[in-house]
């Protein structure tokens, strides 16, 4: 087109300007922009100075991560509560695991006590309770320079909504802030501007101890049409002693944006539960096929479960998390929504469950509802097995252990499933003063 040019003397007339105001989010500076052609046939002559550039920039300070977190405050409130959600609804939602894992011997028992499938379960309190309240105090935040940070703020709203107001955590809620190495991070509990802070995390630390009274087990079945009797005399009502703790963490990256993180240098599991269950009984009686007459003394009955849900990246995403990664650990929302094939898989749930009976004193006795036979009635033997003034012997004592999981793979040739770490947890938590039936869950052998 230029030896054209030369010929025929092609010229074009005219000229071009433009404008460019910005203003960075956050009030971090500004940029101002001319572009002028005065005449538009030196651009097609390639002509030197055809373009006219006049620039401005005024940057206050390159932006933080906390700069950047800021910018939406929205973002932040929507994400909490999103997380809320989700975990909520792979949990203790309606079709939650927890929701929907029966405990051996005690069913939902535990499940229920949580308020699971309902929206008065702890992860639906703490998500109505925070929402409001996060985004009026971050949408009025204002940045000082005190020690303090944004991210230093959420965590006291998040200690003073779940902990003080709700009652639902075992300590205060934490921030850590990270430098990113080549393969790794190193953690501060500080926020530091002379540092090259590149992520941040919260730790929630959820739990709640306490009791469930549950009805009298006072119940008399003892029509004479029916081939088995059963009366039950219970002086105590029976309650459910519950534990539980969630360690539930996430976090911001200035690269992928904000994560949940799954703790894989921990062994123990992030949801743990305990359950405990007994029931004195005075005295039992039944009859059995009209001429069997049973009779049971001081029974004492006692269930014991322990639930433990493990956060796993490697089992969500069906590949192994590598540890020498700055995202070790982190799963982000775009993986959480895009590449989990199933998003129960991301919660692998173990438990053990035990159930022990013991009776001081049983009684088997022959009556035969037969006209006459009234008389020899006492000369008839009796089987009676312990009741010794001693206290020392019983007559009769049961227990009974299972373990299960949820977790993919071969099954295991060991039937005990718990790991060391959570197994430890369990025993720790259990007094040596509980019924044998309670302490066999932390059994292995």
């Amino acid at each position: 087109i230029s030896a054209l040019q030369d010929e025929i003397g092609v010229t074009v007339k005219g000229q071009v300007s433009a404008e460019i105001n910005a203003s960075f989010l956050g009030g971090l500076g500004a940029a101002y922009m001319n572009i002028a052609i005065n005449d538009i046939n030196n651009i097609i002559q390639r002509k030197p100075g055809a373009v006219a550039l006049l620039y401005t920039v005024s940057v206050v300070e390159i932006p933080s991560i906390l700069d950047v977190l800021l910018m939406d405050p929205v973002a932040i409130v929507d994400v909490v509560d999103n997380l809320f959600k989700l975990v909520n609804d792979l949990t203790l939602g309606r079709r939650g695991i927890v929701t929907q894992f029966r405990a051996p011997f005690i069913g939902n028992a535990v499940s229920k006590a949580l308020g699971a499938g309902t929206s008065e379960n702890f992860l639906e309190k703490a998500r109505r309770s925070v929402k409001g309240t996060l985004d009026q105090v971050l949408s009025t935040y204002e940045v000082d320079d005190g020690e303090s940070t944004a991210a230093d703020l959420i965590a006291n709203v998040l200690t003073d909504l779940l902990g003080n107001e709700l009652g639902i955590l075992m300590d205060d809620v934490s921030v850590t802030y990270y430098e990113h190495g080549t393969t790794s991070r190193t953690a501060y509990d500080q926020y530091n501007r002379d540092l090259e802070i590149k992520s941040l995390m919260w730790t929630i630390p959820f739990g709640q101890i306490f009791t469930v009274e549950l009805p009298p087990l006072n119940f008399d079945l003892e029509n004479s049409n029916f081939p088995v009797q059963i009366k039950l005399d219970s002086s105590e009502n029976p309650s459910l002693n519950l534990q539980w703790n969630l360690k539930l963490a996430f976090g911001f990256d200035e690269k992928d944006g904000f994560f949940i993180y799954t703790f894989p240098e921990l062994e123990e599991s992030e949801f743990f539960i305990r359950a405990d269950f007994n029931l004195p009984i005075d005295a039992a009686s039944a009859k059995l096929l009209y001429f069997l007459n049973l009779g049971f003394h001081d029974i004492d009955i006692a269930f014991g479960a322990g639930i433990f849900v493990d956060i796993d990246k490697a089992n969500a995403m069906r590949k192994a998390d590598n540890p020498n990664s700055v995202s070790y650990g982190r799963m982000t929302l775009d993986e959480l929504k895009n590449k989990v094939p199933q998003k129960k898989d991301l919660f692998v749930i173990c438990a053990a469950a035990a159930a022990g009976v013991t009776v001081d004193d049983f009684v088997a006795e022959l009556d035969i509802p037969i006209p006459g036979l009234d008389k020899i009635q006492p000369w008839i033997p009796k089987l009676n097995v312990g009741g010794d003034s001693s206290g020392e012997n019983t007559a009769l004592q049961a227990i009974i252990k299972k373990e299960l999981t949820t977790k993919r793979g071969p099954r295991s040739s060991n039937r005990f499933l718990l790991n060391p770490t959570d197994r430890r947890r369990l025993e720790n938590s259990i007094p040596q003063t509980s019924h044998r039936g309670l302490r066999m869950l932390c059994a292995d052998e």
